[in-house]
């Protein structure tokens, strides 16, 4: 799986430079300017989760990235170009970019310092380039609600978050390094700071070293993978399993039966993180303050998306290809003989030049979608196999 990288050469960076975090903000961050009420922030989607929206720089418009788990970049290729001069070397390592003008549908910050390094090859449409990234030092000077039911985000000026609702919940905002959020979590019987992550498609992710926590019995439930479902840049270890909680509280919320991965996490999260993604905050609207360390989470439709409802198979496109990425042990996938060797030419009867990865996505996840038909390679021959879904059990 193609996670958010950004994060994790951030963390290098502000790493290897010996850079503390403060210093960091710091140097990126600008003068936010008032609302006239609210702007709505219309995205989209690629790699089947990840968020798209089009802010202007200095006047000039781009497609972004926006992510909550990362730091505001712009691809090394902006630098210099349509008016964007105003370069600073920080040192060999790190070099900031002043955009005078850094405006997302109507929402202004004045001379903010985007990290500058190479991005355009990291997410990938077609016929369009992914330009850099809005992360939350940007988001820092607004209320910032993501609304995934309505497909938009909505930024205001920063005001305390106000409860209107039984179904919703107010919580607690910690910033964790270098400025992403998290609220209070509680899984087996140990206190963790959860974070939002809008650049995760999974639900809950926890690291691999947590598992030493589960007890022998717990431990007998963990589904191995072959191959990968979550794997982050420099990571030294590739391991997943999947895991059936059943409980996790977010919050003043007790959530029951919940979908786990157990994945490599990058040495930036310690053990006592554990990152909320796509298909958890899917289900609510979901308001950040960082002025006042608020976070709003209100309860909307459930997901349509299900880890736990799956025929086992991680499938991606790579140049123009499917690729088996992972397969969980036992699952539907891997008891009819699904390897990760196996040459996917057809998914659904299309190929993977006619389907966008977010459409593969919605194949592999949605719950209305029942069953999913591959097309191999088989010696010469093309060989039909049918997958039904079903509930991944240990």
């Amino acid at each position: 799986m193609k996670k958010n990288i950004i994060l994790i050469i951030a963390a290098l960076l502000i790493t290897s430079c010996s850079i503390k975090s403060k210093m960091v903000l710091k140097m990126t961050a600008g003068e936010s300017q008032k609302i006239n009420g609210k702007v709505s922030v219309p995205f989209e989607y690629v790699s089947g989760h990840a968020l798209i929206v089009k802010p202007k720089l200095d006047g000039n418009d781009y497609h972004f990235i926006f992510d909550t788990g990362g730091m505001s970049f712009v691809d090394s290729s902006l630098a210099g170009k349509n008016g964007l001069n105003d370069l600073k070397k920080i040192n060999k390592d790190m070099s900031l970019l002043k955009v005078h003008d850094s405006d997302l549908s109507g929402a202004h910050i004045k001379d903010m310092n985007f990290i500058v390094m190479p991005f355009a090859d990291t997410y990938k449409m077609p016929n369009t380039k992914i330009y850099g990234m809005i992360g939350s030092n940007f988001l820092a000077g607004f209320n910032t609600t993501i609304d995934y039911q309505k497909g938009c985000i909505e930024l205001s000026n920063p005001e305390h978050l106000i409860k209107k609702a039984s179904n919703s919940h107010k919580l607690k905002m910690t910033v964790i390094t270098p400025y992403f959020p998290t609220v209070k979590a509680r899984f087996n019987g140990k206190s963790y700071r959860a974070m939002l992550d809008t650049g995760l498609n999974f639900p809950v992710v926890l690291s691999v070293s947590e598992i030493a926590r589960l007890n022998e019995e717990q431990k007998k439930k963990l589904i191995p993978s072959k191959g990968l479902f979550c794997k982050w840049p420099f990571t030294q270890k590739t391991e997943n399993y999947y895991y059936y909680a059943e409980e996790i509280m977010i919050g003043d919320m007790v959530l029951r039966n919940v979908p786990v991965i157990f994945a490599n996490l990058p040495s930036m999260i310690k053990g006592n993180t554990f990152l909320l993604g796509k298909m958890f905050l899917e289900s609510y609207k979901t308001s950040l303050n960082f002025k006042y360390k608020e976070v709003l989470l209100e309860e909307t439709s459930p997901s349509i998306n299900d880890i736990s409802y799956t025929t086992g198979a991680n499938i991606v496109i790579k140049n123009d290809e499917f690729v088996i990425a992972g397969i969980w042990k036992n699952s539907i996938a891997d008891r009819n003989g699904l390897d990760l060797t196996n040459k996917i030419i057809r998914l659904n009867g299309k190929t993977a030049k006619e389907l966008t990865q977010k459409e593969v996505a919605d194949l592999l996840y949605k719950k209305t979608v029942k069953d999913i038909t591959l097309e191999l390679e088989d010696n010469g021959s093309i060989k039909k196999l049918i997958l039904s879904k079903e509930i991944l059990k240990s």
